[in-house]
């Protein structure tokens, strides 16, 4: 390995460990004029971790770019990806969007710890709005709006939601995602591939052969999922939907067909 390369990979190394310390949600590249500018979101707010020249930044970029397994050599479109890594001793999925901008490339990587699930009794301090969650589980349908700024723990609430309705009522959990951010051993998890021709349309048929009790459908992308919510809430599933922000949850008990 170069000297340029050992470099790259430790600096990498070190912007990511930083991050991951100081509980920063996200990790900004932004690139300027003169230089790129890294910063840390932390609770919704950034602050400036580093100054890097653009040699400098280029580098670690198209090594996180090569990692989360998109093409280093396009620069001219918005691409994403994923990758996951060992911080600490932690295992964390690391989902990166690059955007082409005047100045270079700009990085975004959000930071999802895999092992944290917080109980919903930690999800808020204000014990109204714990109350007001809970006592909204136990309807037998609804819609639950999931909004705020980036890094205040809309993916967090779902996932801690969808495992304590997992383990109360002991159910089958069957989930459609893209990308799958965290993995759970209670659930059976699928990720959408297009280039597969794997869709959530798929995922749905095959779903409904797999005698689930819980479906959740996480997606940031496809708006359409909406529409299949209205035939899965008269059916005898539980449904979470996680879409552009918003989380549908309904259940109903399962009867037996006459």
């Amino acid at each position: 390995m170069s000297e340029i390369d050992s470099s790259t990979l430790e600096k990498s190394r070190d912007l990511l460990k930083r991050a991951h310390e100081s509980g920063a949600s996200d990790l900004h590249f932004t690139p300027r004029e003169k230089d790129t500018l890294v910063e840390l979101r932390i609770n919704g707010y950034l602050y400036e971790l580093s100054v890097l020249k653009p040699s400098s930044a280029e580098q670690i970029i198209n090594h996180f770019k090569f990692c989360c397994g998109m093409d280093i050599g396009e620069r001219r479109l918005p691409q994403s990806g994923g990758m996951r890594v060992v911080i600490n001793h932690d295992l964390v999925y690391l989902r990166a969007s690059i955007l082409p901008t005047a100045n270079e490339e700009s990085l975004v990587i959000r930071l999802l710890p895999q092992q944290t699930e917080l109980p919903i009794d930690d999800l808020t301090v204000f014990e109204e709005a714990k109350k007001a969650l809970c006592s909204l589980l136990s309807y037998d349908s609804g819609l639950i709006l999931i909004s705020g700024p980036t890094g205040s723990g809309k993916t967090t609430t779902l996932y801690s939601i969808l495992s304590t309705l997992q383990r109360r009522y002991r159910a089958r959990v069957i989930t459609i995602e893209d990308p799958i951010e965290k993995k759970n051993d209670a659930f059976v998890q699928m990720e959408v591939n297009e280039k597969a021709h794997f869709t959530y349309a798929e995922g749905f048929r095959a779903l409904l052969r797999h005698d689930p009790d819980m479906i959740m459908i996480r997606s940031k992308k496809h708006c359409y999922i909406n529409v299949y919510r209205m035939h899965y809430i008269e059916t005898d599933h539980y449904l979470t939907t996680f879409i552009l922000f918003l989380f549908i949850f309904s259940r109903s008990e399962r009867r037996a067909t006459p």
